[in-house]
């Protein structure tokens, strides 16, 4: 693969941001409070780490170590997840990463559904699935699930609230990304069809070995804007008691001597935000850039 050079546009803007972080910061105490909570950030930079390390195994398509690095991603989130973990920025952080997988293959499995014509009664099922999720927010989505739906199973099929709010987020999430790929999917030449017919492949395998992939790349710009969506609505978990980077302000903001911090607060709050979605944002299009490379390669 051609190697990726970063928009300089890019670097200019986050420098100023971060610049601007400092400069409005009351002091490094309390930016740092912002971003990593109230605990310590090693076990959430661990869980960074381990997604840094898949991400270049998927870039050298190396599925076995992908699969294994997965593992240890999820066996890490069992032993280490608890009530109230992590805190500050990290909590959107951690629980966008977390939701990322899940999205995909969600999103990836109810497009593939809602596409094919042949599996009508699967088909009716993702469809369902689809328009039901998207017809209601978010908020109420998870108000239902973490109040209403934990009456209606046993206590002893009970989730820790982050792993409950993982599916949750995952799940809504999905639904819109699958609308992208079954848009992918739908714009997709009648010859791809034919060549793959022609080589005497099956459905499944036209789907995996020609379409997936084409659709996956093609839609990844779209893709992020979900993604980024997606971390954006992280916010919401202050409402059920996670210290996020939206509970943590408005924590600092209710101690009667930091009332006229209010505006600088904000702002803080507002640029952590937009520094991570603009590095998700140039993450995509960097994905994008390097897979069209390899692509055009290929053929």
């Amino acid at each position: 693969m051609n190697q990726y050079k970063l928009n300089s546009t890019f670097i200019i803007k986050v420098v100023i941001a971060v610049i601007a972080l400092f400069i409005i910061a009351p002091d490094f105490v309390v930016l740092r409070r912002f971003v990593f909570g109230f605990g310590q950030f090693i076990t959430p930079s661990i869980f960074v780490l381990f997604f840094a390390i898949l991400q270049y195994t998927l870039l050298k398509n190396n599925k076995f170590m992908a699969l294994l690095v997965w593992m240890l991603i999820f066996a890490f989130i069992l032993l280490n997840i608890k009530d109230g973990w992590p805190t500050g920025l990290m909590v959107n952080v951690v629980l966008t990463l977390m939701c990322l997988p899940m999205t995909f293959i969600l999103a990836l499995l109810f497009a593939v559904l809602r596409f094919q014509s042949t599996l009508l009664v699967l088909k009716i099922f993702a469809t369902v699935i689809i328009e039901s999720v998207r017809g209601v927010p978010l908020i109420g989505l998870m108000i239902f699930i973490l109040s209403v739906g934990a009456d209606m199973v046993p206590a002893y099929w009970m989730m820790p609230k982050i792993i409950t709010l993982w599916m949750i987020y995952s799940l809504f999430a999905g639904v819109y990304l699958a609308e992208v790929f079954r848009g992918g999917f739908q714009s997709i030449p009648k010859a791809y069809f034919d060549g793959a017919y022609a080589l005497g492949m099956s459905p499944l395998k036209t789907y995996v070995y020609v379409l997936v992939p084409k659709v996956v790349i093609d839609t990844i710009p779209a893709a992020f804007n979900v993604y980024i969506g997606l971390f954006k609505e992280t916010s919401l978990v202050l409402l059920f008691g996670y210290f996020d980077l939206m509970n943590i302000a408005l924590n600092y903001l209710d101690f009667p001597e930091h009332y006229d911090e209010s505006i600088k607060i904000y702002m803080m709050v507002l640029i952590l935000f937009w520094i991570v979605a603009t590095i998700m944002h140039e993450y995509g299009h960097y994905l994008f850039k390097t897979f069209s490379k390899y692509e055009a390669k290929k053929t």
